[in-house]
């Protein structure tokens, strides 16, 4: 083959330079090389055989940076998953991990989702158990590391008879976490080694209808292996009870009947017996459809799923009769549980299943093939080829063009109502948002008035205690000039009293005095008579 170039223009210096230092005869057969966007490393996958079929002897690490001083030259190809139409590839040793997704150029043309085996690990990831690593490598399985996986036991999706399912994180990948039940790996050896040999099984199935595991792992908190597995949204049991629409639309039936048809033709094309197809064993994501639960070979499945002989592909191609009645009806099908009659004691499984088969419209085209699947004779029953075939023509129908369209016309009238809901709630919030901005504001004004009406009763009330102290002081001084005048009115008084008692005294002095004047008058006239008398003898 040709060598490929990569198409993005930055690659195409390291490819070049990669060129340089490849033999010719490793550059003939590279189907397509992948350079990694931190330039760290360029891979390539060879071919050795069909360009859907890849091992570990395909894969090449043809360059790596020094710069990272990552040993990734010994790096392991734990896993790898098909993601739509592209490869998903996880690369990891005991230094570094990185995962890439690339599109060969084979799946870009066909656009098919074919079938690739799981890449085997050339070296060891690390594990709990070394001995079990080295064993399970042997046997073909890849073994992931413990560092590379939490497990949340917390998170339990499902708590079953024989297995518990919670959710993991793998790397960054969300994923699901199965494993033996606790109690039952106690007492059961038989259960965890049947378990194991179920997770073997997987590890050479890849179908888009299948649920894909990634690997296992150990843990010493849990008795046998943990198989990591993409997560799914829910089971087809739990789908067709909270489904809103009943029943679902033709379409929908036939994508969710045809997904499952094709995961059993897989699975029998690799000569594998599920034995337990039933609701809780398919699981949903995304409207579409893919069959879980092959890890056990041993376990019985449901009796209502159970048909009259055991052990084959037929038994498989009957539990798809039972599913599909599932499906169309959204019920679960339960067979007659009446007492018969001996004389009716023999029926046939149609007869069986005619509660939910009279719930099927008899223009149904999926009743035909129901009743087919449910037939006594094994061998009369349609192989899931036949049913993928009957399917597929079942899809190219007008009904289901119809019913598709009726569900595209559905969705979108959904979504305008949805829009319209949205716009009139969008609008309501506008205008509540604006009548809450309007009372918010009022609010506001009406705590800015209290606030104002509180500062000024405050600064009233300091006015009024002020007044009050001030008039307080006012009356103190009063009293006290009451009281001084009052001092000084008595002391006036007493002066007063005091400066009359003088003057009555003093007025009574002048009195005497007057008194004593007029006596020494008289006393002088007298001596003047007296002289003058004296004088006029004298004469």
């Amino acid at each position: 083959m040709p060598t490929l170039k990569l198409q993005m223009e930055k690659y195409r210096t390291e490819l070049g330079d990669f060129e340089q230092h490849t033999s010719a005869e490793v550059l003939k057969n590279i189907q397509f090389a992948i350079a990694q966007p931190d330039s760290v490393a360029i891979f390539a996958i060879l071919p050795q055989h069909n360009l859907n079929q890849f091992a570990v002897s395909d894969i090449r690490l043809l360059k790596h940076k020094i710069a990272e001083k990552a040993d990734l030259e010994q790096a392991a190809v734990s896993t790898y998953m098909i993601v739509e139409s592209s490869v998903k590839i996880i690369f990891s040793n005991s230094k570094c991990t990185c995962t890439r997704t690339v599109t060969p150029p084979a799946l870009q043309k066909s656009g098919s989702r074919s079938h690739m085996r799981q890449m085997r690990p050339s070296v060891s990831l690390l594990s709990s158990s070394a001995s079990e690593c080295s064993r399970l490598a042997e046997d073909g399985l890849p073994v992931i590391a413990c560092s590379q996986v939490k497990v949340h036991q917390h998170k339990v999706i499902m708590n079953g008879d024989s297995a518990v399912i919670c959710k993991a994180q793998f790397l960054s990948l969300s994923c699901a976490a199965k494993y033996i039940h606790p109690e039952l790996s106690k007492c059961s050896k038989w259960q965890v080694e049947d378990f194991e040999r179920g997770c073997k099984l997987l590890q050479n199935i890849r179908h888009p209808n299948i649920v894909l595991p990634f690997g296992i792992c150990y843990d010493e908190s849990v008795v046998g292996p943990i198989l990591i597995m993409e997560l799914m949204d829910l089971n087809l049991k739990d789908f067709l009870e909270k489904s809103h629409q009943s029943p679902l639309p033709l379409h929908s039936q036939l994508d969710l009947c045809s997904d499952v048809a094709q995961g059993l033709e897989y699975l029998h094309s690799n000569n594998i017996i599920h034995s337990n197809l039933n609701a809780t064993n398919v699981l949903v994501k995304g409207g579409r459809a893919k069959i879980g639960g092959v890890t056990s070979l041993q376990l019985v499945c449901l009796v209502s799923h159970l048909a009259v002989e055991f052990y084959n592909e037929d038994i498989d191609c009957f539990s798809f009769g039972v599913l599909a009645l599932h499906v169309v009806t959204r019920k679960m099908p339960q067979p007659l549980t009446k007492i018969l009659e001996p004389e009716d004691a023999t029926i046939n499984e149609v007869t069986r299943y005619k509660i939910s088969l009279d719930k099927v419209d008899d223009n149904h085209p999926m009743r035909q093939l129901t009743v087919d699947c449910l037939n006594d004779v094994s061998f009369q029953r349609p192989s899931a080829g036949e049913l993928c075939k009957r399917l597929s023509e079942m899809s190219k129908s007008a009904g289901y063009r119809k019913s598709q369209m009726a569900d595209l016309l559905s969705t979108k009238l959904v979504n305008l109502q949805i829009k319209f809901t949205q716009n009139a709630i969008h609008k309501n919030e506008q205008e509540q948002r604006k009548l809450l901005e309007q009372l918010q504001k009022k609010d506001e004004e009406k705590r800015e008035a209290e606030m104002k009406m509180e500062v000024d009763r405050e600064n009233m009330q300091n006015t009024i205690t002020m007044l009050t102290l001030h008039n307080k002081d006012l009356e103190g001084k009063v009293a006290a000039a009451s009281k001084e005048l009052d001092d000084k009115k008595t002391e006036v008084n007493k002066i007063s009293a005091d400066e009359a008692e003088k003057t009555a005294t003093m007025l009574a002095k002048i009195k005497d005095l007057e008194t004593e004047k007029a006596g020494y008058k008289e006393r002088a006239e007298e001596a003047d008579s007296g002289l003058a008398r004296y004088l006029s003898q004298q004469h």
